[in-house]
């Protein structure tokens, strides 16, 4: 968010094209465009996490430690 506000201030103030705008904030052209556009960065989507492979597993491999513990 910082950072679109920063480019925008540059672009507004500074009157920097955006490839001048891109090198000096250190982005792709593409997201100072973005910036320019729109005044809010857009969400972040979260991935969704894959089940883990070893689920169906889980409570067999506990037994296993749970008797190793005892038995040692």
């Amino acid at each position: 968010m910082k950072q679109f506000e920063r480019i925008r201030l540059d672009a507004r103030d500074k009157d920097m094209s955006v490839r001048e705008l891109a090198r000096v904030h250190g982005v792709h052209r593409r997201t100072v465009r973005a910036a320019l556009e729109e005044a809010m960065p857009p969400a972040r989507k979260t991935p969704v996490r894959k089940a883990p492979k070893l689920g169906p597993w889980e409570d067999t491999i506990r037994a296993w430690l749970i008797a190793d513990q005892k038995g040692a």
